[in-house]
């Protein structure tokens, strides 16, 4: 057997530019590690063998500022004490630790350099563990996703953490109003994620509206917020960022506050099925936004796209299931030169009428015409004409699954790097799919008629 003292001298020659490890092993090998000194990150994600007696071989490593413990079912709060001990780390991951609790977060006290906290989905911590979190005044980013115990009072001992931009509350289900209303404490607040927090209401989103830092918003299964908590957002004026798919209190009448938002950039309104082509207009007033979703959106149709027409600077946008859109509407999404993606899936009334508006789109990178039923191989000869097109997909039996005679239609567009539904399953390849197949652009090919997505 090799002495320890010849093993971590070979370990300090050949480590000697490594700065982070991912790391399997646990009890005597971690000996080794202090013969690394300059090692600053170590994950221990899923590690089994990770015990609070192991976490004891950390504590010579005085460079560590980065400590990953996802998916641990063994350290105890006992071991955070250990943890806490290595004074230089910025930045500690614990999601996942179901014997971590509050105890536990309140050893972390001494960690004065810590910048980014992740306690996700730990269902023991409640708002005390939160409350002992007052003496880290370094931290900026606390991820409480999951945390179901946690209703947000906790936050009103937080008033020390003044630099603190980045907070996730998702599926925190026991968070209230009066919990975000303690977000106060946190002017410097620029990215909260409060999706599927349940119980909040336009009260708690009124306190939202006062966090006038903030650039990244979202709200995604809000179902109780409404008119007159969405209207208190319009005094983010910084905001980019707004994500509120399946809140069923948005509706037509309560989208005029978005037109303040001159920042946005990203709008997320999946699923809100009350939205209608009248409540699209005040998004027309959006010049800056570069990406919006309104799939699922069944009362948009072709209006609607009209009022966003404007919208020169939109590169992005999902249209799926929105069934009133025809080929009148595609002529609205004609005159978006920066468009680059789109997603017009199951739009079962467009047809090569519509295809045909989106030649002029000379950015468009990537389309999505699954399930459009009446677009036939010519809307696929037209697609041929697209020279910018790297990522296609395409669905639907009059073009054969894509077929054949799809694919001869397409063979001129030699820049594609991803295709979809142009062979049926179980049925071998003609000459122009197996064409298509051997193009040294063409990084995926997918068959069949799962409706799957392929990104370039």
């Amino acid at each position: 057997m090799v002495p320890l003292p010849a093993v971590e001298r070979s370990i300090n020659k050949r480590f000697q530019n490594v700065r982070g490890l991912k790391l399997r092993v646990a009890g005597q090998e971690l000996a080794v590690l202090k013969s690394i000194p300059f090692i600053t990150h170590i994950d221990f994600t899923s590690c089994p063998k990770i015990t609070d007696a192991c976490l004891e071989s950390l504590a010579p490593l005085t460079g560590l500022t980065r400590l990953d413990f996802n998916n641990n079912g063994r350290i105890t709060d006992e071991g955070l004490g250990a943890v806490a001990r290595i004074t230089t780390l910025k930045r500690l991951t614990l999601s996942n630790c179901p014997r971590v609790s509050d105890a536990g977060l309140a050893h972390l006290s001494t960690l004065q350099s810590l910048e980014r906290l992740d306690v996700c989905q730990n269902k023991s911590v409640t708002d005390a563990g939160v409350a002992a979190l007052a003496s880290l005044t370094s931290l900026a980013a606390l991820d409480l996703k999951e945390c179901a115990q946690v209703t947000g009072t906790g936050f009103g001992a937080l008033g020390s953490l003044m630099g603190l931009k980045r907070l996730s509350l998702l599926k925190c289900s026991a968070v209230t109003d009066a919990g975000v209303a303690c977000l106060a404490n946190f002017p410097s607040l620029q990215h909260l994620d409060v999706g599927e927090c349940v119980n909040l209401t336009d009260v708690g989103l009124e306190a939202v509206g006062q966090l006038t830092n903030l650039e990244h918003l979202v709200l995604r299964k809000c179902a109780k917020v409404s008119g007159p908590g969405l209207a208190s957002l319009s005094s983010l004026s910084k905001l980019r960022y707004l994500d509120l798919s399946y809140c069923d209190g948005v509706e037509a009448r309560v989208l005029d506050f978005l037109a303040t938002l001159s920042s946005l950039q990203h709008l997320d309104l999946s699923r809100c099925d009350k939205v209608s082509n009248e409540g699209l207009r005040a998004l027309g007033r959006l010049t800056g936004l570069k990406d919006l979703c309104v799939s699922h959106c069944y009362k948009v149709g072709d209006e609607g796209l009209a009022h966003l027409a404007c919208l020169k600077a939109l590169r992005r946008m999902e249209l799926v299931c929105c069934y009133k859109v025809t080929d009148s509407g595609m002529a609205s999404l004609a005159s978006m030169p920066a468009l680059g993606r789109l997603n017009l899936s199951l739009c079962r009334k467009i047809t090569d009428d519509g295809v045909a508006h989106l030649r002029c789109l000379q950015r468009l990178e990537h389309l999505e015409l699954t399930g459009c039923e009446k677009v036939t191989h010519e809307g696929v000869r037209v697609l041929s004409e697209m020279k910018s097109l790297l990522v296609l997909k395409i669905r639907n039996e009059e073009c054969g699954g894509g077929g054949e005679d799809g694919a001869a239609r397409l063979g001129d567009v030699t820049n594609l790097q991803g295709l979809a539904g142009f062979n049926k399953l179980g049925v071998a390849p003609g000459p122009s799919v197996q064409r298509l197949m051997s193009w040294s652009s063409l990084e995926s090919m997918e068959s069949g008629v799962r409706p799957t997505c392929l990104y370039g």
